[in-house]
């Protein structure tokens, strides 16, 4: 049995589709870092310059920072408080990185520490210990 009619269309409220439509996928956000990043995404989104249909664009932080140092931020609060929600997410995740790096090179030491190369490394490049 078909659920078309004779011009081979799905009456009102029938699909072809019997699974249905797939269910959205929800990204879940549950550390600070997810929350940075999401943030530094929509930071990034490129928006457009004006609303004439021109094809310039700019990046959504770009165009807060332009509004606000030229004074045409209609909204000058929100346009600093965005500004500021990206500088802190971006010195949070610089913060991160730079931990990381430091972890790495512990690392890197004491494995060098470990096989008896630390000294030798040392000065190679110059180093004191």
């Amino acid at each position: 049995m078909t659920d078309r009619d004779r011009s081979g269309r799905f009456g009102p409220g029938v699909s072809g589709n019997k699974r249905g439509r797939p269910k959205k996928e929800i990204v879940r956000r549950e550390t600070m870092i997810d929350f940075d990043l999401a943030i530094l995404d929509v930071a990034n989104r490129l928006v457009p310059l004006d609303s004439s249909g021109s094809p310039d664009t700019m990046t959504l932080f770009d165009y807060n920072a332009l509004a606000l140092m030229t004074g045409k931020a209609a909204n000058r609060l929100a346009a600093k408080a965005s500004i500021e929600i990206v500088l802190g997410a971006a010195a949070r995740c610089d913060n991160r990185r730079r931990h990381e790096m430091k972890e790495e090179h512990r690392a890197y030491i004491n494995e060098l520490r470990r096989k008896g190369e630390l000294n030798q490394y040392l000065e190679e490049h110059g180093l004191e210990r």
